[in-house]
């Protein structure tokens, strides 16, 4: 079985293909991984482990953009230097995508980037959104981020464990951050990830 994730759409600098740059093989799955930063592609290979879902704060009847909106808003998302969008496709099957996106352009928060990840629940467990987060993680560095910051729904322990297993700490919860149609309230744990610790192994 083998998992690609690629830059939506593929990046024609690092090409999103069978190619052997930075791929390796692993015992139980493969991950294909190329993201698109305007500095080059970002490529490398990811083992499994323990998988997860983050957040999805919408239905998908509330997506209001047209085709061409969400081509234009992805292309932009490629030729930037500093946000990116990851797709993980399996068997030829979209089956998840995550991203970093700057928080603002002003001084005083430019350093702050928002991560966020969806993966579909019946591929949960082959270590995809693992590869998804340790890859935006590595754009974010490469996009000289200080901080990449994460909202997840409390009772989702699986990415929790995922999120501090790669260095997030939680700072804060919002006791009713969604409101869901099925559950009611739902708390949503703030949680951030400090690149300069993570860069100096602290």
């Amino acid at each position: 079985m083998k998992a690609r994730l690629h830059s939506i759409p593929p990046t024609r600098r690092g090409g999103c293909g069978d190619s052997d740059t930075g791929f390796t093989r692993m015992s139980r799955c493969d991950f294909w991984i190329t993201g698109s930063l305007k500095e080059g592609a970002y490529k490398a290979g990811y083992d499994c482990g323990l998988c997860v879902c983050g957040r999805m704060p919408d239905y998908p009847e509330e997506h209001r953009y047209t085709a061409q909106q969400e081509a234009d808003f992805l292309q932009e998302k490629t030729d930037s230097a500093d946000e990116i969008e990851l797709l993980a496709e399996l068997d030829g099957k979209v089956v998840g995508c995550a991203g970093i996106n700057c928080i603002g352009r002003k001084e005083k928060i430019r350093h702050r980037a928002e991560f966020g990840i969806s993966l579909d629940k019946a591929y949960w467990g082959l270590g995809i959104g693992r590869a998804l987060t340790e890859a935006c993680i590595g754009c974010a560095k490469k996009a000289g981020y200080i901080q990449l910051e994460l909202e997840v729904v409390a009772e989702n322990k699986s990415a929790l464990a995922l999120y501090e297993s790669v260095g997030f700490v939680e700072y804060g919860i919002n006791p009713k951050g969604f409101r869901s149609r099925f559950t009611g309230w739902q708390e949503v744990v703030l949680m951030r990830l400090d690149m300069e610790r993570l860069k100096n192994g602290i």
